[in-house]
């Protein structure tokens, strides 16, 4: 299975924060948004939108 590496970056802030993570190819888009909270040390609360390519 292909392993994927993959940055996110919060908008509207500085300094910049952003997080690196390496995925493999069959990871969802919700088990991202989870993995992704949890980095973050965040509960759930805040919205969020995922686009790929400039596409939602």
């Amino acid at each position: 299975m292909k392993i994927y590496i993959v940055k996110v970056a919060l908008r509207g802030i500085s300094p910049m924060v952003w997080r690196r993570f390496r995925l493999s190819g069959g990871t969802s888009l919700a088990a991202f948004h989870y993995i992704i909270q949890i980095s973050q040390g965040w509960q759930d609360d805040h919205l969020h939108q995922f686009r790929i390519y400039g596409k939602y």
